[in-house]
């Protein structure tokens, strides 16, 4: 699906399926940078504790885990090589 704007010639939004896969992508209104986290990157799993000790067991260093209020069942900080924060969480 994607949405233009009236009076826009192109879509501000546009989402992508396949299979199971989804990917929302929405059009930035400034240049996009690492150390601003202007862009939200989730990544959704099935087991949040599971995931977290197999990106441990990689060599990699995800933030603890933290149980907000509209998500129980818990979610994590990863920082990619470029700075950029992906936010695990359940499905």
């Amino acid at each position: 699906g994607s949405f233009t704007p009236p009076g826009e010639d192109g879509p501000s939004w546009v989402s992508l399926q396949s299979g199971g896969a989804e990917l929302m992508l929405a059009r930035a209104s400034a240049p996009v940078a690492a150390p601003l986290q202007a862009v939200l990157f989730y990544v959704y799993c099935g087991d949040v504790w599971g995931m977290h000790g197999q990106l441990v067991e990689a060599g990699l260093e995800p933030g603890p885990i933290a149980k907000p209020f509209y998500n129980p069942d818990g979610e994590f900080r990863l920082v990619d090589p470029d700075g950029y924060v992906v936010m695990v969480t359940h499905l």
